[in-house]
């Protein structure tokens, strides 16, 4: 009888790790291949470039909607100076671009000189930017959301050897003017590199 009773708990033991096992896996298949941006609806329906050259490498961040980063690299131990900042985007307003250009350095001060493993030259490119409208809060459950200022931005971050180091393209909305777009957009940018 306990001879029995040791083979089942064993089969159950052995039932319960093959489970796990095969969850695990199906998981882990699931986040290792993240949707490319050609491959979205995003890239084949009303596509709005900016300055990144070439998108087939880049793929769903988090927090970020469409990131590359050189797996060499740590964004996070570097300094960001901008190079330039672009505006290709229908509201043309030179408050965008300085918005944006003061996120980025305010970011990188925080970061020591000692502490830093060199510099990083940023260009920018505001994409998109819709303007906020009342009109839109009426529309059901997301309504709120949509009548928000909104803002569509990359950057590419190259090392003194020009070579191209990381890629971001982000999309988001907030508050009623597009510099608070701009501001918590290219902050989504930061965070996600202080973290990588």
């Amino acid at each position: 009888m306990r001879m029995y009773k040791m083979i089942a708990c064993r089969a159950v033991h052995w039932n319960a790790c093959l489970v796990l096992i095969l969850v695990l896996s199906t998981f882990s298949i699931g986040w290792s291949e993240r949707q490319r941006f050609i491959d979205s609806r995003e890239y084949n329906r009303d596509f709005h470039g900016g300055i990144i050259k070439d998108y087939s490498d880049m793929v769903e961040g988090k927090d970020v909607n469409w990131v590359w980063i050189d797996p060499s690299a740590q964004l996070a131990h570097y300094r960001i100076i901008v190079n330039k900042v672009d505006n290709s985007s229908d509201v043309n307003r030179a408050s965008l671009a300085t918005a944006a250009k003061f996120v980025v350095e305010d970011f990188s001060a925080a970061i020591n000189e000692k502490d830093a493993r060199g510099t990083l030259i940023a260009e920018l490119c505001i994409y998109e930017a819709q303007e906020f409208s009342r009109g839109k809060r009426w529309i059901p459950y997301v309504g709120r959301h949509q009548s928000q200022a909104g803002v569509g931005i990359e950057m590419v971050l190259h090392d003194e050897n020009n070579r191209t180091i990381a890629k971001f393209r982000n999309f988001g909305r907030s508050g009623t003017t597009l510099r608070r777009a701009v501001e918590a957009v290219v902050s989504d940018i930061m965070n996600y590199i202080s973290t990588h």
